[in-house]
């Protein structure tokens, strides 16, 4: 792509992004310059920016926490905002422990954690086909799994359970952390946190980690 490189008018890409309503539109076009196999293909990534397609579906990737995770049409684009979220959970996780990203999307928090924490076993599931699908690119495909929230989950190790990252269909971002369970405990205390809450999927969720995929207890 070299001699693409060289060629291209990056300002004049830039110009037409920054006409269609780009706010970085320097920096899309040089990303779609250095991505592009062809200059057929730069033609075609410029028109489905300028038509509105993210720039990470076009290209098929998002840079996030340092790390280089597969996107798909169809699938939620990871933000940086989303960054702390995966940061809490990659602290509060130990080797050894079964983390889950529930909702998990590209699973681009259970990329973090399996990254940042070695030895942690991490699984991640979601309802939508694509989502899933779309996950085993950033995650063993074997540990990706598709289905509801914790009904998706085979039962591994329930007893070693101890951390799982929920994202709604809503997209709103959550942090459960339950203790790690003691033999005999049934105590249903917990800890949130949360940007927000959606109570309708707490209940749900909860009432699936109560059935033992999780431990539901802090003793």
């Amino acid at each position: 792509m070299n001699a693409l490189r060289d060629t291209a008018d990056t300002a004049a890409i830039a110009a037409t992004l920054r006409a269609a309503g780009s706010v970085y539109a320097e920096d899309e076009a040089a990303l779609l310059v250095a991505e592009a196999s062809t200059r057929a293909e730069l033609e075609r990534f410029v028109e489905e920016r300028v038509a509105g397609v993210p720039l990470e579906h076009i290209v098929g990737w998002v840079e996030f926490r340092g790390l280089r995770v597969a996107v798909e049409p169809g699938v939620f684009v990871p933000r940086r905002r989303t960054e702390f979220l995966a940061e809490l959970a990659a602290a509060d996780a130990r080797e050894g422990d079964v983390v889950v990203d529930l909702c998990c999307g590209s699973g681009a928090i259970g990329a973090v954690i399996a990254h940042e924490v070695p030895g942690a076993d991490v699984y991640a599931s979601d309802i939508d086909p694509v989502a899933a699908a779309c996950a085993r690119h950033n995650l063993p495909p074997e540990r990706v799994f598709e289905g509801d929230l914790f009904d998706a989950l085979p039962g591994h190790s329930p007893e070693r359970s101890t951390c799982s990252s929920r994202t709604p269909p809503t997209c709103r971002r959550m942090l459960w952390r339950s203790c790690r369970a003691k033999p005999g405990c049934t105590s249903t205390s917990s800890r949130w946190t949360a940007a927000t809450t959606d109570s309708t999927f707490i209940g749900a969720s909860s009432k699936q980690q109560r059935r033992g995929w999780l431990p539901a207890g802090s003793c």
